[in-house]
């Protein structure tokens, strides 16, 4: 047994030790509830019953984040069905989200409905905000350009931060665990005389490892490869009457990364160093069936690059800004027993890159409009977006689109529904794709054309979905780093199948998820880099006289990386139990690979070993 794990097993039997011998609270856990007994508002612009939602949609409720063995946002959606996820290495480095098969630039982040920065290249803004700071995340998967426009291919992912209610309290809580991760949380929010507010502040750290196998690649330095993330939340927001309500949200994360890069000398050093900020204000106004919504957001990115302790001499520093201004109005009313709703929008978007002393701009204008309804048995889901993209340097490139989904559910009962789907949508080719190194002035915009069916049960206790979905892609953006240059190719394509089943046991409850799938290039049948062809999930949580567990299994088969690399199959097990000593005090104890299984999500890149934290949290 080598050190590491000899000091893992010591420090598991200890906090296991720990946790079973101080007295326990009495168990208030309240029966873990299906998935259709959740609301979700990405899905058709305003508020629905996901039982009530033709495509395919998850949420995780922050009962749901406390209860999993997650300690980052990334964490928590790869444990969700129909998404896959991959990391250069540990906490902080680069992370791409699959979702439906699609490459991670074809997927949407939004926080609290505004979509997140993305920078010259189209990639999103690290979404490194502390799970203590979020109230809920909701995922839909399949093509969502017709609601949220530009690159909503794959899917949305929109994280829902935490706003204060009720009486003020404060909650803190310190973790620690393997490769000397320690984190500090503190939080303080509430309601008084009518203003709600949040205030969230971490302190996160961890060693990490060596980023990159040097078995694989020997020019990498072998050392460890930590992080360092400080951030801080905060929010509030009033009603100056019945029917209208303002308020603002800040948020800055900064972060320091060690990477490695594998064409240096072994003995050369890496850092990474990120700043994020976003300022974001609204004003709601609601007057019987209307609802209206005008959010404005100011986002700023920041890299810089280190090598051996100085400036990098490529890409060493990198700025970006970004200004948002969506507005949303939504109007529902109910006529013969019917529900329907109508909505509509404006959204723009303008950003600015600085790269080494140079600049370049982009601009996004869409409208839309939707409307979703039911006749009796029928459900009904119509949207239309259209979109103006503008990327200028020295020249200006310009693309139209216009995206629409049409979708129809039947009850055939009071347990089991039917719904289809098709939708279009579009990825403009990013600023670094047109004008960055081996960029391609003549490309044209991704179009995309989704088809989905789906069949639903729900009974008292049980709640499956079984989907059948595709997605074809005319002029996908490609890179061929021997010429160099970015060129269209003629069409992509993926076909797969989605299970997904829950099942409540009284205090129990179950949920598995698997997913089938081809994403190719149709030309030369070539599988889609770092996406599996069959992956799934299978999760357990519960109480039991006063202790919450929970259990992860998850496995993916598979995949191919750049340079013919293959990323083998794995399977990969997660456990975790909590228990209140107190009213005030709560201890969790998290295992991670328990198996210590060696994985890759990205070839050549490693991943943690299994580890263990142990969490303490006080609320007063």
């Amino acid at each position: 047994m080598t050190i590491r794990k000899q000091k893992t097993a010591s420090f598991v039997l200890a906090a296991m030790g720990l946790a079973l011998t101080l007295p326990a609270q009495a168990d208030t856990k309240k029966i873990p509830y299906l998935t259709i007994e959740k609301t979700v508002t990405i899905a058709g612009l305003t508020e629905q019953k996901i039982k009530d939602v033709l495509t395919s949609t998850t949420v995780i409720t922050r009962d749901e984040i406390e209860a999993s063995n997650a300690y980052s946002v990334a964490d928590v959606i790869a444990n969700t069905p129909g998404v896959e996820v991959s990391r250069n290495g540990g906490p902080g480095t680069v992370t791409s989200f699959f979702l439906r098969g699609q490459e991670s630039k074809s997927v949407v982040i939004m926080v609290d409905g505004v979509r997140s920065q993305t920078d010259a290249s189209g990639n999103i803004k690290g979404v490194e905000i502390p799970l203590s700071a979020i109230e809920q995340i909701e995922i839909i998967r399949g093509n969502a350009g017709a609601l949220y426009g530009e690159a909503a291919i794959g899917g949305v992912i929109n994280i829902i931060t935490k706003k204060g209610e009720g009486a003020p309290k404060a909650t803190a809580s310190v973790t620690y665990g393997s490769y000397n991760t320690q984190e500090a949380v503190a939080s303080y929010s509430g309601a008084v005389n009518g203003t709600n507010f949040m205030l969230n502040a971490s302190d996160y750290s961890s060693e990490g490892y060596s980023a990159i196998n040097t078995a694989k690649s020997p020019l990498a330095n072998p050392d460890k490869d930590g992080t360092e993330r400080k951030s801080l939340h905060l929010s509030a927001s009033t009603k100056l009457s019945d029917k209208i309500e303002i308020g603002t949200s800040f948020s800055s994360i900064d972060t320091d990364t060690d990477t490695d890069n594998a064409f240096d000398n072994p003995t050369d050093t890496h850092m990474l160093k990120t700043i994020s900020d976003d300022l974001s204000a609204f004003v709601k106004y609601t007057d019987g069936g209307w609802t209206n919504r005008l959010t404005v957001t100011e986002s700023d990115l920041g890299y810089r690059d280190f090598k051996n302790g100085a400036a990098a001499p490529w890409n060493a520093v990198i700025d970006a800004d970004q200004t948002n201004i969506r507005y949303v109005t939504n109007y529902a009313f109910e006529a013969n027993g019917n529900y329907h709703q109508i909505s509509g929008g404006l959204e723009t978007t303008s950003s600015s890159y600085r790269n080494d002393g140079d600049t370049h701009k982009r601009a996004q204008d869409g409208k839309f409009v939707g409307y979703n309804g039911n006749f009796n048995s029928f459900d009904v889901q119509l949207n239309a977006r259209e979109d103006t993209i503008k990327a200028k340097d020295a020249t200006t490139v310009k693309n139209d689109a216009t995206s629409y989904l049409v979708g129809a559910g039947y009850h055939i009962n009071d347990e089991i529904k039917v719904t289809a789907s098709q939708s279009t949508g579009f990825r403009a080719p990013s600023n670094e794709e047109l004008y960055g190194w081996g960029g391609n002035q003549n490309l044209k915009a991704e179009e995309h054309l989704s088809k989905e069916a789906s069949i639903n049960y729900t009974g008292e206790d049980v709640y499956t979905r079984v989907t059948y979905f595709t997605t074809d892609t005319d002029n996908a953006i490609v890179y061929d780093g021997s010429v160099p240059t970015y060129s269209n190719v003629p069409q992509l394509e993926n076909k797969g199948v989605e299970l997904f089943a829950e099942k409540t046991f009284n205090d129990i409850k179950i949920d598995v998820s698997y997913v089938v799938q081809n994403p190719k290039n149709r030309e030369t049948g070539n599988q889609a880099l770092k996406r599996a062809k069959r992956y799934g999930k299978v999760n357990l949580t519960g109480a039991y006289q006063g202790y919450d567990f929970r259990g992860t299994l998850s496995t993916a088969g598979k995949k191919l990386d750049v340079d013919d690399a293959t990323i083998k199959s794995y399977t990969k097990l997660d456990l975790g139990v909590s228990r209140a000593l107190r009213e005030d005090i709560k201890v969790d104890l998290s295992i991670e690979n328990l198996t210590d299984t060696e994985y890759e999500t990205t070839a050549a890149y490693n991943t943690a070993g299994r580890s263990v934290y142990l969490t303490l949290t006080y609320t007063p």
